[in-house]
């Protein structure tokens, strides 16, 4: 079973459910389930869900590595799993707008409520702060509502960071207190944009220079050691 389409065939047939029956489960189309089936379509935003409903380890149903058994996936508490994704796999995907973030080695439960497209990200020595250790694990949803003082994941200047949204009333920032940065970079003045389906709850009037796009907001932390 060298392709994707062969692998989920066999794990869909293995649990005895119809097309139909997987599609209704994730929950996507029945022809999306044929396209991935049939080789149409090569890869999909669904695929770790596709996996947790089947059963099967993620690696193996992507990329063939292992065996069906869903093994080496390390799973955490109650709840749907995320797929972590690294800082600069979202960076590229976020600018490109490409659909696969490439592979998943590790898919985290997350027990509290998140949207289809929340994400998890390691916490590195890049992206940590007082609050976030390093070697943490961060759930990120990138449909959500954004208040004053709530931790984000931003595109800025080109690459993902943790930061974390602030406003005097007048302007917004983004704020970080990692001392591998540079203290006039530490405190940005910027003009935020989110996605469609998420908001910002309080006037942002920076009129800064530097534009940046809010992907998602930290919903829960793991610590991981």
């Amino acid at each position: 079973m060298e392709q994707l389409k062969d692998r989920l065939k066999y794990a869909r047939t293995l649990r005895g459910l119809s097309q139909k029956q997987l599609a209704k489960t994730i929950p996507t189309s029945q022809s999306t389930v044929h396209d991935l089936e049939s080789g149409r379509i090569k890869t999909s935003s669904y695929l770790v869900r596709l996996a947790d409903v089947l059963d099967v380890d993620v690696r193996w149903l992507i990329d063939g590595l292992g065996s069906p058994a869903a093994e080496g996936v390390k799973i955490l508490n109650q709840g749907s799993p995320l797929p972590m994704y690294d800082w600069k796999g979202l960076a590229d995907y976020t600018t490109s707008r490409t659909e696969h973030l490439g592979a998943i080695d590790v898919a985290y439960k997350c027990p509290v409520p998140h949207s289809d497209n929340a994400f998890c990200l390691p916490v590195t020595s890049l992206q940590a702060m007082d609050r976030f250790r390093v070697g943490e694990i961060i759930f990120v949803d990138p449909a959500c509502r954004y208040n004053n003082s709530d931790f984000t994941v931003a595109l800025v200047c080109g690459q993902c960071e943790l930061r974390q949204l602030v406003t005097d009333g007048t302007h917004t920032y983004l704020k970080s207190d990692n001392e591998n940065l540079i203290e006039s970079a530490r405190l940005l003045s910027v003009n935020v944009k989110v996605g469609k389906e998420a908001q910002v709850l309080f006037p942002t009037t920076s009129e800064s220079k530097m534009d940046v796009e809010l992907i998602g907001r930290v919903i829960m932390r793991e610590e991981i050691f």
